[in-house]
């Protein structure tokens, strides 16, 4: 879901037209969502378009933390900031797993997988540190097939 989020805020910002020309254009992916999953992530990236001017706390990372994630890991990490989807509490959240679990570097599925744990858990949002978010184990491919 983080996908569809991050592709229909990029749709809005690049082009705020497209909410005058009535519904957004729901080809964003080539992975199939069901339509209530879509309606939601447009929703959110709508909600987060309309707070835009709201500024935006973002933690950037010292050489020796960005040291945590992979280049793309990082780059989802910034994109998730800077279009307010996750914030600081979040970024320290990430590091302090990733040093607890030995789970260093951070790529770009964990930190989907954690990034879409973390908003669908209200509880963990702007919390200093949330015990279920630091145990929380993405689940791995042969579990989902």
């Amino acid at each position: 879901m983080i996908e569809l989020i991050l592709k229909f805020y990029e749709k809005l910002t690049m082009d705020p037209g497209l909410l005058d020309r009535g519904r957004l254009d729901m080809g964003v992916t080539d992975v199939y969502y069901p339509e209530e999953e879509i309606a939601a992530a447009f929703n959110y990236a709508l909600g987060l378009y309309e707070n835009a001017s709201q500024s935006r706390q973002i933690r950037y990372l010292s050489p020796d933390e960005m040291k945590i994630f992979t280049k793309e890991g990082y780059g989802l990490l910034m994109s998730l900031q800077m279009a307010g989807i996750v914030g600081p509490s979040f970024v320290d959240m990430l590091m302090t797993r990733a040093v607890i679990m030995q789970s260093i570097p951070l790529d770009e599925p964990e930190i989907t997988a954690l990034a879409e744990y973390y908003l669908l858990n209200p509880d963990n949002i702007d919390t200093p540190l949330s015990v279920d978010m630091l145990f929380f184990m993405p689940p791995s491919a042969e579990e989902i097939n």
